[in-house]
């Protein structure tokens, strides 16, 4: 045990959860944006247009919530670096857990752009889409 007070292998744990609540919470977005398509156009054209929105307002609460994850997560690293009684061990291990932020902002990015997708190509934005096989 060390003399730090808490646990730095638990902050890692329950960042590594949060991180893949995002994950589910994209995913989740992602099958309620697919669901939109079940409905037909002339039957409820205004429930489909709501599904989608909803969809889309899942996916932007889940790339906010997993930039607080991530950003969190950065500052309590720097806050530990910068601790005087921190053990070697510790300062070893900080490069590496300092590495999944920047695999949480590839996959927020990642995520930012398939956002984006989906809201132009559901919503019928005024957008050429064609590299994707639409016109």
């Amino acid at each position: 045990m060390s003399s730090l007070g808490h646990s730095p292998e638990s902050y890692l744990a329950t960042h590594t959860s949060l991180i893949r609540n995002t994950l589910n919470l994209s995913s989740l977005a992602i099958a309620i944006i697919g669901f939109s398509s079940v409905f037909k156009k002339d039957d409820a054209d205004t429930s489909a247009y709501l599904v989608r929105v909803v969809g889309v307002l899942l996916f932007v609460y889940a790339f906010i919530y997993g930039l607080k994850t991530s950003m969190d997560f950065q500052r309590y690293l720097h806050r530990l670096s910068k601790g005087p009684d921190l053990p070697a061990f510790y300062r070893e291990q900080l490069k590496e857990w300092e590495s999944w932020v920047y695999f949480d902002y590839a996959f927020l990015a990642m995520l930012f752009v398939v956002a984006l997708l989906f809201a132009f190509m559901k919503f019928n934005l005024n957008v050429n889409v064609s590299m994707f096989g639409k016109k």
